[in-house]
């Protein structure tokens, strides 16, 4: 479609402005330009469509026919225009994040300011979700950050940002009960808290260290981590956290880790996963970003 024979938009523009208000004063000061320069627009526009699009009485300007349908016309396209113009800002003044609910918790919320500071036109949704490994879940969002990798997509960028690290870990006043703490073994006489319904993490961790027949006191099984580390700060148990996580009850010693000397369960890799289709927005290029630039500095803080 050729558009070549399309009157001037400027022209169209001043005729839309005069014909909404009626007023060639009223129009020239909404378009910032002196009266004369609307009254040559409208009628330079009247001259190339060969028609009076006026009709110019004493005290009182009024449209033809012709001139309303050429208003109509003009003024639902600017406004399309208008409405497309607002899409494309929101579009990109908006960054939607879905997260792992514990990373979200524990790892992005307490730094999402120093990004919001950097960027304070931007509006962020963060949305969390449990473990799910299909990324059509989360096609509606510009990033994830998942626990694991996705599957089954191939038009995804996945960029590892670390490995889930896990410890036993409790509260202090389980090291001075009645019950000893001081060696594996001990864990049997002690209540384990489970971050998963199907007994996982402890399960791979006997197995790192060797327990065959892996056996306690009690149990108490949580969907999500937050709430076996909240078990735990309470002494209710012992849970396996992610090092990476707690590092403020570490330091706080609202948490301890009863063998701080044995190796990490290493398991799945937290990612940023985001389409390739939309790699080149900017919101997310600016969040891209400013995440691996927390992430360099949060592990130089842990090293």
């Amino acid at each position: 479609m050729n558009f070549d024979d399309l009157p001037s938009l400027n022209a169209l523009r001043a005729f839309e402005s005069v014909a909404r208000h009626l007023s060639f004063t009223r129009a020239a000061d909404e378009l910032c330009v002196t009266q004369g320069a609307v009254s040559r627009q409208v009628k330079n526009l009247e001259e190339e469509l060969g028609i009076q699009l006026f009709s110019r009485v004493p005290n009182r300007l009024g449209l033809t026919s012709d001139g309303e349908n050429l208003y109509h016309s003009a003024h639902s396209a600017f406004k399309q225009i208008q409405h497309a113009k607002q899409a494309i800002l929101e579009k990109h003044s908006k960054l939607n994040i879905i997260a792992a609910p514990t990373f979200a918790t524990r790892w992005l919320s307490p730094r999402l300011y120093r990004f919001q500071e950097r960027n304070p036109e931007l509006q962020i949704l963060l949305e969390t979700t449990v473990k799910k490994r299909d990324f059509r879940y989360y096609s509606n969002f510009d990033a994830a950050l998942t626990y694991g990798e996705p599957e089954g997509q191939e038009d995804l960028v996945v960029a590892p940002l670390f490995r889930e690290a896990l410890y036993p870990a409790c509260s202090p006043k389980l090291l001075s009960s009645s019950r000893p703490l001081k060696r594996i073994e001990d864990l049997s006489s002690h209540t384990i808290l489970h971050s998963s319904l199907d007994r996982t993490e402890w399960r791979a961790w006997a197995g790192m260290m060797g327990l065959e027949d892996f056996r306690s006191s009690g149990e108490q099984f949580f969907e999500l981590e937050e709430s076996s580390i909240q078990a735990a700060k309470v002494g209710s148990g012992i849970c396996l956290v992610n090092i990476y996580f707690v590092q403020d009850e570490i330091l706080s010693r609202n948490l301890v880790l009863p063998f701080p000397h044995i190796p990490a369960l290493l398991l799945n890799s937290y990612c940023l996963v985001y389409q390739k289709s939309k790699s080149s927005a900017a919101p997310l290029k600016r969040f891209r970003d400013w995440i691996f630039m927390e992430l360099a500095q949060f592990m130089g803080e842990e090293r």
